[in-house]
């Protein structure tokens, strides 16, 4: 399913409209469907960005019908509630250079002498009294499984039909506002307003995400300035960002990444920087189009990636959708990238693993890192030899860890029990391997762990670097590089050299996706699952509670409790379950591990205190505060 967006601005004159038409650009360029629609009725003029790039002349498209034309033929009766609309003769195609995919074109309405009537005369409160908010339901349905972006270009301020394309219609909301108290809280009344508004609704919406964009923003005169308006910024819209920006991502951070500054050639006439002047200079519109379009196609997931590497961000943009294609046409497997349980994330791993990269996947405990492995398993890529094994099982079995990727890989013959060796046969293959160790936070800190998981085991796992035909995935609770390894009780540290990768618990929007998938109507209605949607929400351990709630429910567990009791019991008791599940083993082994590790320190102790007994009292009393707790 695609994504609806609506560009708004509070006032005019911020750029929305130039915005909107350079990110569709670029969408078009990297492959997206694309549909633009000019919903600023009162004040239309979208079509003019594009003048260039139509098979016809500005005059023909202004005589086509559009969205005001649509709106009338529900009044007259001329469309049914849940009639889609035939729109191939309202829409346009815009051609544009280099482009990998259509981009479509509805305009606000036919431009002719009774345009400005029309308008005016539309009788908002008639429309849904006839049912018009269902028309729109199903209008917004049609377009969201044809397009992978609707991109709609919104009324400034506060209207009726305005709010049609920022309460009913988006799933992602950008704001573009400017350095005035005006446009600043303007828009932060607009979105208050629309989240009221959008609850009210009589369907169900995922949250509304909100993408704030500074415009014709000048930080090259006036830099000081301009510093303590991002500062302003970030106190007066933190809370816009709080439903996607990981925690881990300073808002500030944004707002300097998404800004787009103000250059005075382009404010002269509807331009395309995006083409005009390229994507490369990073002080230019076409660079910060860029960013913006590589967040909206990236769908606002996965954000940390922009700030360390924002070249590998827009690549992911550019070339998830030939992904996400390519795993949708293969038979007898998943038919959508986005029945995944993270689709971005998973899209992002494929695509580095791929390219050859080594990868260090981390997060807490229960988010369902697991599952992202088996979605990868499951999406069946053609070619590409995939190999699991759990970390876990085989820590204090060197020998079973290798006969297990033996098996797993599928070589014939006698299982030999050398890494190095399997890790040549597969390089022998000359075919695409994909290895994945699950949970290999068992190996870092371990003091009974197999003595053969030494150096030479690291230095294995860190040649898989140099291979064009095998990459390698580890999967642990924290980020692994320098690790300490006990061989033969002893620690030592070795550098395992990966890309990190972190994974945060789920969204939201990804909750409710996976509800829908696991639970059918009757075992779960629309409103028990927006209620465990938003009970899942605040758990840092989402995805493993709701493995645990899902047992529970199938089963009819506490069904003499209201919804709202069974969530908080089985909430609790999952808690407790897991607190006795830590305690004995993990704390045992780390408290081992710290005794190892001191153990040179400590018998040093002992040898100075051996030493100081006989010792004059200048040297004892060095001594001994150099061993008391809080010596300095």
């Amino acid at each position: 399913m695609g994504e609806i967006i609506t560009f708004y601005s509070y006032k005019g004159g911020v750029g929305r409209t130039m915005a909107l038409a350079n990110v569709a650009t670029l969408m078009s360029q990297w492959g997206y469907n694309v549909l633009i629609v000019d919903w600023d009725l009162e004040a239309p003029g979208l079509e003019f960005f594009f003048q260039k790039h139509y098979s016809s002349n500005i005059g023909s498209v202004l005589k086509k019908e559009g969205v005001i034309d649509l709106l009338y033929k529900f009044l007259d009766r001329q469309l049914d509630v849940s009639e889609v609309p035939d729109l191939q003769d309202c829409l346009i195609e815009i051609k544009i250079p280099e482009s990998k995919a259509p981009l479509h074109f509805l305009t606000a309405g036919k431009r002719d002498g009774d345009y400005t009537s029309r308008v005016s005369g539309l009788d908002l409160e008639a429309f849904y009294e006839k049912n018009g908010g269902y028309f729109l339901e199903t209008l917004r349905e049609h377009w969201k499984r044809t397009y992978d972006f609707v991109l709609i270009d919104s009324r400034t301020g506060i209207t009726d039909i305005g709010g049609i394309c920022t309460i009913q219609l988006p799933d992602i909301f950008v704001l573009l506002f400017t350095a005035t108290e005006q446009s600043l809280q303007g828009t932060v009344n607009i979105v208050k307003k629309t989240v009221v508004a959008r609850q009210n609704l009589p369907v169900n919406r995922l949250s509304l995400l909100c993408l704030p964009v500074p415009s014709r923003f000048d930080d090259r005169e006036e830099f000081e300035l301009s510093k303590k308006w991002l500062k302003r910024f970030e106190k007066e819209i933190s809370s816009l960002y709080e439903d996607w920006l990981p925690t881990s991502v300073k808002v500030l951070d944004m707002l300097t990444l998404t800004k787009i500054p103000y250059m005075t050639y382009f404010s002269f006439g509807e331009k395309l920087p995006v083409l005009e002047q390229g994507t490369v200079d990073t002080a230019g519109l076409g660079y910060a189009y860029e960013t913006i379009a590589s967040l909206l196609g990236n769908k606002l997931d996965y954000v940390n990636q922009l700030l360390e590497n924002r070249e590998e961000y827009v690549r992911l943009s550019r070339t998830k959708t030939s992904v996400e294609k390519s795993l949708s046409q293969l038979p007898g497997k998943r038919t959508e990238a986005s029945d995944f349980l993270r689709p971005t994330l998973t899209s992002l791993v494929i695509q580095r693993l791929q390219r050859g990269e080594s990868i260090n996947l981390y997060g807490e405990p229960g988010i369902g890192k697991t599952r992202l492995l088996e979605d990868i398993r499951k999406a069946g890529l053609e070619g590409t030899h995939i190999i699991l094994v759990s970390f876990r099982r085989y820590q204090y079995s060197y020998d079973g860890f290798c006969k297990a990727v033996w098996t797993e890989a599928g070589i014939e013959g006698e299982p030999v029990v050398s890494l190095n060796q399997i890790i040549q046969k597969l390089k022998d293959r000359n075919q695409p391997i994909f290895f994945f160790i699950d949970d290999f936070q068992y190996l870092p800190d371990n003091p009974d762990i197999d003595a053969k998981f030494n150096q030479d085991f690291i230095v294995c796992l860190n040649s898989i670097k140099n291979s064009t035909s095998v990459s390698l995935l580890t999967v642990t609770h924290e980020p692994v590089n320098n690790l300490v390894i006990f061989i033969n009780k002893m620690p030592l540290t070795s550098v395992l050299n990966l890309t990190q990768l972190e994974v945060n618990p789920l969204k939201h929007e990804e909750i409710i996706r996976e509800l829908e998938r696991r639970f059918a109507d009757y075992l779960l209605d629309a409103h028990k699952k927006k209620i465990l949607a938003s009970h899942l929400n605040e758990q840092s351990d989402n995805y493993a509670l709701l493995m645990n709630y899902e047992v529970k429910l199938i089963t009819q567990s506490d069904a003499h409790l209201t919804f709202n009791q069974r969530l908080d019991t089985w909430r609790i008791h999952f808690r407790k379950d897991i607190l006795l599940k830590k305690s004995a083993t993990q704390w045992h082994r780390k408290i081992k591990s710290w005794f190892l590790v001191m153990a040179p320190f400590l018998e040093t102790i002992g040898k100075i205190k051996k030493l100081t007994a006989g010792a004059g009292p200048f040297f004892k009393s060095i001594a001994d505060k150099f061993l008391k707790p809080n010596g300095k």
